[in-house]
């Protein structure tokens, strides 16, 4: 994963493209398009997995883990490896917005809404977003939420709890490292530009 995220990164650099712009979503969206063969899930469960045990998460920050949810056979689909921005942390369980429920063009966009309300303007280690479920169900600008909008249990995570750091997030946000059970990535993203179009 890290050695993915450098890639991503000095291209942009290269390209002399602006992180987390327009041009940069972009330029994402195409170089996801070239990749010829899946991320390697394998070697992803392997990093993440690495040092067991939870870390203490932060509101507003993103993370990334494997879950097995409680409900996999009732459910119509869950998504084994989630990338969320967390938004609510309670004794038994935190929520957070998993970014994969959404198409491409809806994340990038919400994406960049989302970084108007940084707490800093420079990208570092005490970046955060301020935003909670309140905030974004106020304005229906922000309405791509809803369908991503995900409650998951300690108990159900599986390994650790892994921080992105502020300068990796438009990367991890855009590699296609989801791992839909139950349905297609197609069906669900359809799923929830259904729930975007009817707020």
């Amino acid at each position: 994963m890290k050695d993915i995220i450098k890639k991503y990164r000095k291209e942009i650099e290269d390209a002399e493209i602006r992180p987390r712009s327009i041009e940069s979503s972009e330029w994402f969206e195409k170089k996801i398009e070239e990749l010829t063969s899946p991320i390697d899930r394998r070697a992803l469960r392997s990093e993440v997995l690495a040092k067991q045990g939870l870390m203490q998460p932060h509101i507003g920050r993103m993370y990334l883990f494997f879950y097995r949810p409680e409900g996999m056979f009732t459910l119509p689909y869950y998504d084994m490896f989630p990338v969320i921005i967390m938004m609510k942390i309670d004794r038994d369980y935190f929520q957070g917005l998993n970014l994969h429920y959404l198409p491409l063009d809806l994340r990038q966009e919400f994406f960049l809404q989302v970084l108007e309300r940084t707490n800093k303007k420079v990208y570092d280690k005490q970046t955060y977003l301020r935003i909670d479920y309140d905030f974004l169900n106020s304005f229906r600008r922000f309405r791509a939420f809803k369908p991503c909008f995900k409650s998951y249990r300690y108990k159900n995570v599986l390994g650790r709890i892994t921080n992105i750091p502020s300068d990796d997030w438009e990367v991890v946000m855009n590699l296609p490292t989801s791992m839909f059970r139950k349905a297609p990535e197609e069906l669900v993203h359809a799923h929830s530009r259904r729930i975007y179009r009817n707020n």
